[in-house]
Protein backbone atom coordinates (compact mmCIF):
# COMPACT_ATOMS: atom_id res chain seq x y z
CA UNK A 1 0.00 0.00 0.00
CA UNK A 2 1.01 3.62 -0.45
CA UNK A 3 1.67 5.89 2.52
CA UNK A 4 -2.00 6.88 2.66
CA UNK A 5 -3.11 3.23 2.69
CA UNK A 6 -5.53 3.77 -0.19
CA UNK A 7 -3.67 2.24 -3.14
CA UNK A 8 -2.09 -1.19 -3.69
CA UNK A 9 1.43 -0.72 -5.05
CA UNK A 10 2.13 -4.43 -5.47
CA UNK A 11 0.95 -7.78 -4.15
CA UNK A 12 2.12 -11.38 -4.37
CA UNK A 13 1.14 -14.88 -3.33
CA UNK A 14 3.32 -17.21 -1.25
CA UNK A 15 2.41 -20.85 -1.78
CA UNK A 16 -0.29 -22.29 -4.03
CA UNK A 17 -2.79 -19.48 -3.51
CA UNK A 18 -5.63 -21.97 -3.07
CA UNK A 19 -8.80 -20.61 -1.48
CA UNK A 20 -9.91 -24.08 -0.31
CA UNK A 21 -6.92 -25.01 1.88
CA UNK A 22 -3.81 -23.47 3.40
CA UNK A 23 -0.16 -24.27 2.68
CA UNK A 24 1.18 -23.01 5.98
CA UNK A 25 0.21 -20.83 8.93
CA UNK A 26 2.01 -17.44 8.88
CA UNK A 27 3.70 -16.49 12.15
CA UNK A 28 5.81 -13.42 11.45
CA UNK A 29 6.37 -10.78 8.78
CA UNK A 30 8.99 -8.04 8.64
CA UNK A 31 10.64 -5.55 6.29
CA UNK A 32 14.30 -4.96 7.18
CA UNK A 33 16.27 -1.73 6.96
CA UNK A 34 17.14 -2.47 3.34
CA UNK A 35 13.49 -3.24 2.47
CA UNK A 36 13.99 -6.99 2.29
CA UNK A 37 10.78 -8.90 3.14
CA UNK A 38 10.83 -11.72 5.73
CA UNK A 39 8.09 -14.32 6.22
CA UNK A 40 7.91 -17.35 8.52
CA UNK A 41 5.23 -19.93 9.27
CA UNK A 42 4.47 -23.50 10.28
CA UNK A 43 2.36 -26.36 9.00
CA UNK A 44 -0.07 -26.69 11.87
CA UNK A 45 0.14 -30.31 13.05
CA UNK A 46 1.70 -31.66 9.87
CA UNK A 47 4.46 -31.07 7.38
CA UNK A 48 4.39 -28.16 4.98
CA UNK A 49 4.35 -29.55 1.44
CA UNK A 50 5.37 -28.26 -1.97
CA UNK A 51 6.71 -24.83 -1.09
CA UNK A 52 9.56 -23.33 -3.06
CA UNK A 53 13.12 -23.58 -1.68
CA UNK A 54 16.32 -21.97 -2.94
CA UNK A 55 19.51 -23.91 -3.69
CA UNK A 56 21.06 -22.83 -0.40
CA UNK A 57 18.08 -24.00 1.69
CA UNK A 58 18.88 -25.42 5.12
CA UNK A 59 16.22 -28.13 4.72
CA UNK A 60 14.03 -29.15 1.79
CA UNK A 61 11.13 -30.45 3.89
CA UNK A 62 9.77 -30.09 7.41
CA UNK A 63 7.23 -28.38 9.59
CA UNK A 64 8.55 -24.82 9.57
CA UNK A 65 9.18 -22.43 6.67
CA UNK A 66 11.22 -19.25 6.14
CA UNK A 67 11.32 -16.96 3.11
CA UNK A 68 13.14 -13.72 2.28
CA UNK A 69 12.06 -11.64 -0.71
CA UNK A 70 13.76 -8.79 -2.54
CA UNK A 71 12.21 -5.32 -2.08
CA UNK A 72 8.82 -5.15 -3.82
CA UNK A 73 8.83 -9.00 -3.82
CA UNK A 74 10.53 -9.04 -7.23
CA UNK A 75 12.61 -12.13 -6.44
CA UNK A 76 13.08 -14.82 -3.79
CA UNK A 77 16.44 -14.31 -2.08
CA UNK A 78 16.16 -17.27 0.27
CA UNK A 79 13.57 -19.92 1.05
CA UNK A 80 13.99 -22.94 3.29
CA UNK A 81 12.20 -25.41 5.49
CA UNK A 82 13.57 -25.77 8.98
CA UNK A 83 13.89 -28.83 11.27
CA UNK A 84 11.66 -31.94 11.51
CA UNK A 85 8.22 -33.22 10.67
CA UNK A 86 6.22 -31.44 13.33
CA UNK A 87 7.05 -28.01 14.67
CA UNK A 88 4.04 -26.18 15.98
CA UNK A 89 3.54 -22.41 16.13
CA UNK A 90 5.76 -20.48 18.43
CA UNK A 91 6.95 -16.92 18.58
CA UNK A 92 9.11 -14.96 16.14
CA UNK A 93 11.19 -11.85 16.70
CA UNK A 94 12.67 -10.41 13.52
CA UNK A 95 15.56 -7.94 13.83
CA UNK A 96 15.53 -5.12 11.24
CA UNK A 97 19.20 -5.95 10.63
CA UNK A 98 18.10 -9.23 9.02
CA UNK A 99 18.18 -11.65 11.95
CA UNK A 100 15.40 -14.11 12.82
CA UNK A 101 14.88 -15.27 16.43
CA UNK A 102 12.35 -18.09 16.67
CA UNK A 103 10.90 -20.16 19.52
CA UNK A 104 8.80 -23.14 18.44
CA UNK A 105 7.13 -26.23 19.86
CA UNK A 106 9.33 -29.15 18.84
CA UNK A 107 7.80 -32.62 19.08
CA UNK A 108 9.77 -35.82 18.86
CA UNK A 109 7.27 -38.16 17.20
CA UNK A 110 7.56 -39.07 13.51
CA UNK A 111 11.20 -37.94 13.47
CA UNK A 112 10.25 -34.38 14.29
CA UNK A 113 12.68 -33.49 17.06
CA UNK A 114 14.51 -30.27 16.32
CA UNK A 115 18.10 -30.49 15.09
CA UNK A 116 20.65 -28.64 17.24
CA UNK A 117 24.10 -27.17 16.83
CA UNK A 118 27.12 -28.37 18.82
CA UNK A 119 27.10 -25.39 21.17
CA UNK A 120 23.38 -25.68 21.97
CA UNK A 121 22.22 -25.21 25.56
CA UNK A 122 20.67 -28.69 25.26
CA UNK A 123 21.09 -31.12 22.36
CA UNK A 124 18.07 -33.30 23.17
CA UNK A 125 14.60 -33.02 24.66
CA UNK A 126 13.37 -35.14 27.55
CA UNK A 127 9.63 -34.77 26.88
CA UNK A 128 7.62 -35.61 23.74
CA UNK A 129 7.14 -31.91 23.02
CA UNK A 130 9.40 -29.13 24.20
CA UNK A 131 10.48 -25.64 23.23
CA UNK A 132 13.09 -25.25 20.52
CA UNK A 133 14.92 -21.99 19.86
CA UNK A 134 16.98 -20.98 16.84
CA UNK A 135 18.55 -17.87 15.33
CA UNK A 136 19.37 -17.22 11.67
CA UNK A 137 21.43 -14.24 10.53
CA UNK A 138 20.72 -13.69 6.84
CA UNK A 139 23.38 -11.01 6.22
CA UNK A 140 21.85 -9.74 2.99
CA UNK A 141 21.79 -6.14 1.74
CA UNK A 142 23.69 -3.21 3.21
CA UNK A 143 26.67 -3.38 5.52
CA UNK A 144 27.56 -6.85 6.78
CA UNK A 145 29.96 -7.25 9.68
CA UNK A 146 31.88 -10.52 9.34
CA UNK A 147 35.03 -11.32 11.28
CA UNK A 148 37.32 -14.18 12.17
CA UNK A 149 40.78 -14.66 13.64
CA UNK A 150 43.81 -16.88 13.20
CA UNK A 151 45.67 -18.62 15.99
CA UNK A 152 46.99 -21.97 17.10
CA UNK A 153 44.57 -24.68 18.22
CA UNK A 154 45.08 -23.59 21.82
CA UNK A 155 45.14 -19.84 22.42
CA UNK A 156 47.61 -19.44 25.26
CA UNK A 157 48.62 -16.32 27.13
CA UNK A 158 50.28 -14.15 26.09
CA UNK A 159 48.31 -14.51 22.83
CA UNK A 160 48.93 -12.32 19.79
CA UNK A 161 45.75 -12.63 17.70
CA UNK A 162 45.49 -11.64 14.06
CA UNK A 163 41.90 -10.60 13.31
CA UNK A 164 40.45 -10.94 9.83
CA UNK A 165 37.81 -8.49 8.64
CA UNK A 166 35.53 -9.95 5.95
CA UNK A 167 32.95 -7.17 6.21
CA UNK A 168 31.51 -4.95 3.47
CA UNK A 169 31.77 -1.64 5.33
CA UNK A 170 33.82 1.48 4.72
CA UNK A 171 35.13 2.03 8.25
CA UNK A 172 35.38 -0.25 11.25
CA UNK A 173 35.48 -0.22 15.04
CA UNK A 174 36.93 -3.20 16.90
CA UNK A 175 36.38 -3.76 20.63
CA UNK A 176 38.68 -6.52 21.89
CA UNK A 177 36.82 -7.04 25.17
CA UNK A 178 39.72 -5.98 27.40
CA UNK A 179 39.18 -2.20 27.34
CA UNK A 180 41.21 -1.89 24.14
CA UNK A 181 39.94 -1.03 20.67
CA UNK A 182 41.11 -0.36 17.11
CA UNK A 183 39.90 1.21 13.88
CA UNK A 184 42.29 -0.80 11.70
CA UNK A 185 40.77 -3.05 9.04
CA UNK A 186 42.65 -6.20 10.11
CA UNK A 187 44.21 -5.49 13.50
CA UNK A 188 46.55 -7.59 15.59
CA UNK A 189 45.96 -7.57 19.33
CA UNK A 190 47.94 -8.97 22.26
CA UNK A 191 46.07 -10.62 25.16
CA UNK A 192 48.51 -10.79 28.05
CA UNK A 193 46.14 -12.39 30.55
CA UNK A 194 44.05 -15.57 30.35
CA UNK A 195 40.27 -15.21 30.24
CA UNK A 196 37.22 -15.12 27.98
CA UNK A 197 36.98 -11.98 25.87
CA UNK A 198 33.90 -10.75 24.00
CA UNK A 199 35.12 -9.27 20.72
CA UNK A 200 32.88 -6.86 18.79
CA UNK A 201 33.27 -5.58 15.24
CA UNK A 202 31.11 -2.71 13.99
CA UNK A 203 31.17 -2.17 10.23
CA UNK A 204 29.99 1.26 9.02
CA UNK A 205 28.90 2.73 5.70
CA UNK A 206 26.87 5.93 5.88
CA UNK A 207 25.66 5.46 2.29
CA UNK A 208 24.25 1.98 2.82
CA UNK A 209 20.63 1.25 3.68
CA UNK A 210 21.40 -0.05 7.19
CA UNK A 211 24.39 2.27 7.89
CA UNK A 212 26.05 -0.19 10.32
CA UNK A 213 26.18 -3.83 11.30
CA UNK A 214 27.68 -5.56 14.32
CA UNK A 215 29.09 -9.02 14.90
CA UNK A 216 30.24 -10.47 18.20
CA UNK A 217 32.22 -13.57 19.12
CA UNK A 218 34.23 -14.93 22.03
CA UNK A 219 37.93 -15.67 22.33
CA UNK A 220 39.09 -17.86 25.20
CA UNK A 221 42.70 -17.32 26.16
CA UNK A 222 44.09 -20.18 28.21
CA UNK A 223 46.70 -19.77 30.90
CA UNK A 224 50.34 -20.50 30.29
CA UNK A 225 52.28 -21.20 33.47
CA UNK A 226 55.75 -20.59 34.89
CA UNK A 227 57.31 -22.08 37.97
CA UNK A 228 60.71 -22.59 39.59
CA UNK A 229 62.11 -26.04 40.29
CA UNK A 230 64.34 -25.62 43.35
CA UNK A 231 66.89 -28.41 43.78
CA UNK A 232 69.81 -28.99 46.13
CA UNK A 233 72.23 -31.82 45.39
CA UNK A 234 75.75 -32.95 46.17
CA UNK A 235 78.44 -32.73 43.47
CA UNK A 236 76.17 -33.09 40.37
CA UNK A 237 72.54 -33.32 39.23
CA UNK A 238 70.84 -34.55 36.04
CA UNK A 239 67.76 -32.38 35.38
CA UNK A 240 64.62 -32.98 33.26
CA UNK A 241 66.44 -31.53 30.22
CA UNK A 242 68.87 -34.48 30.35
CA UNK A 243 71.90 -32.33 31.17
CA UNK A 244 74.24 -33.04 34.08
CA UNK A 245 75.04 -29.96 36.13
CA UNK A 246 78.17 -29.89 38.31
CA UNK A 247 77.79 -26.31 39.53
CA UNK A 248 74.91 -24.21 40.82
CA UNK A 249 72.52 -22.85 38.12
CA UNK A 250 69.48 -20.54 38.12
CA UNK A 251 69.12 -19.83 34.38
CA UNK A 252 68.34 -23.18 32.75
CA UNK A 253 64.72 -23.56 31.53
CA UNK A 254 62.60 -26.36 30.12
CA UNK A 255 59.13 -26.19 28.54
CA UNK A 256 56.42 -28.68 29.47
CA UNK A 257 52.69 -28.74 28.58
CA UNK A 258 50.20 -27.90 31.33
CA UNK A 259 46.72 -29.35 31.91
CA UNK A 260 45.03 -26.93 29.47
CA UNK A 261 47.50 -27.61 26.67
CA UNK A 262 49.61 -24.46 27.06
CA UNK A 263 53.32 -24.03 27.73
CA UNK A 264 54.54 -24.51 31.26
CA UNK A 265 58.05 -23.03 31.49
CA UNK A 266 60.18 -24.47 34.31
CA UNK A 267 63.24 -22.56 35.54
CA UNK A 268 65.90 -24.50 37.41
CA UNK A 269 67.16 -23.12 40.73
CA UNK A 270 69.96 -25.53 41.51
CA UNK A 271 72.41 -25.45 44.39
CA UNK A 272 75.36 -27.82 44.09
CA UNK A 273 76.89 -28.73 47.45
CA UNK A 274 80.35 -30.27 47.66
CA UNK A 275 81.45 -33.53 49.13
CA UNK A 276 84.89 -33.59 50.80
CA UNK A 277 87.54 -36.03 51.95
CA UNK A 278 90.24 -36.21 54.61
CA UNK A 279 92.93 -38.45 56.09
CA UNK A 280 92.78 -39.70 59.66
CA UNK A 281 96.38 -40.22 60.74
CA UNK A 282 96.75 -42.58 63.65
CA UNK A 283 99.76 -44.19 65.38
CA UNK A 284 99.15 -46.94 67.90
CA UNK A 285 100.93 -49.81 69.52
CA UNK A 286 100.01 -53.36 68.57
CA UNK A 287 96.36 -52.71 67.51
CA UNK A 288 93.72 -50.02 66.92
CA UNK A 289 89.91 -50.07 66.68
CA UNK A 290 88.84 -47.41 64.14
CA UNK A 291 85.50 -45.62 63.54
CA UNK A 292 84.41 -48.42 61.24
CA UNK A 293 84.43 -50.78 64.24
CA UNK A 294 87.26 -52.90 62.91
CA UNK A 295 90.38 -53.73 64.94
CA UNK A 296 93.57 -53.24 62.96
CA UNK A 297 96.76 -55.04 64.12
CA UNK A 298 98.95 -53.85 61.26
CA UNK A 299 99.50 -50.54 59.53
CA UNK A 300 96.80 -49.53 56.96
CA UNK A 301 96.34 -46.68 54.49
CA UNK A 302 93.44 -48.01 52.40
CA UNK A 303 90.50 -48.30 54.78
CA UNK A 304 87.80 -45.65 54.29
CA UNK A 305 84.68 -44.51 56.10
CA UNK A 306 81.92 -42.14 54.92
CA UNK A 307 80.57 -39.46 57.23
CA UNK A 308 78.19 -36.54 56.46
CA UNK A 309 79.64 -33.04 56.32
CA UNK A 310 78.03 -29.76 57.33
CA UNK A 311 76.45 -29.35 53.85
CA UNK A 312 74.81 -32.75 54.10
CA UNK A 313 77.15 -34.36 51.56
CA UNK A 314 79.58 -37.24 51.87
CA UNK A 315 82.80 -36.73 53.81
CA UNK A 316 85.13 -39.61 52.95
CA UNK A 317 87.75 -40.38 55.61
CA UNK A 318 90.82 -42.48 54.69
CA UNK A 319 92.70 -44.15 57.49
CA UNK A 320 96.49 -43.65 57.65
CA UNK A 321 97.41 -46.00 60.47
CA UNK A 322 100.85 -46.87 61.73
CA UNK A 323 101.00 -49.84 64.12
CA UNK A 324 104.06 -49.95 66.34
CA UNK A 325 105.01 -53.23 67.92
CA UNK A 326 105.59 -53.73 71.57
CA UNK A 327 108.35 -56.19 72.53
CA UNK A 328 109.55 -58.13 75.53
CA UNK A 329 112.87 -59.47 76.92
CA UNK A 330 114.43 -61.38 79.89
CA UNK A 331 116.87 -59.72 82.23
CA UNK A 332 118.93 -62.53 83.68
CA UNK A 333 120.74 -61.57 86.88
Amino acid sequence: LDENLNQILWQTTVGSGSIFSYDFVPIAFMVDLCKGIYISGHGGLSNISNLYTTNDALYNSGGFYLMVLEPDATQVKFASYYTGNHVDGGTSRFDPQGKVYQAVCSCGFNGGQMATTQNAHSTFQTTPCDIGVFKIDFDFEGVNAIASFTSDNNICSPANIQFQNLSSGVSYIWDFGDNNSSTEVNPTHLYNDPGTYNVTLIALDSLSCNISDTTEFEIEVLESSNFVDSQSHCDSYIWIDGNEYTSSNNTATFTLTNEVGCDSVVTLNLTILNSNSGIDQQTHCDSYTWIDGNEYTSSNNTATWILTNGAGCDSVVTLDLTILNSNSGIDQQ
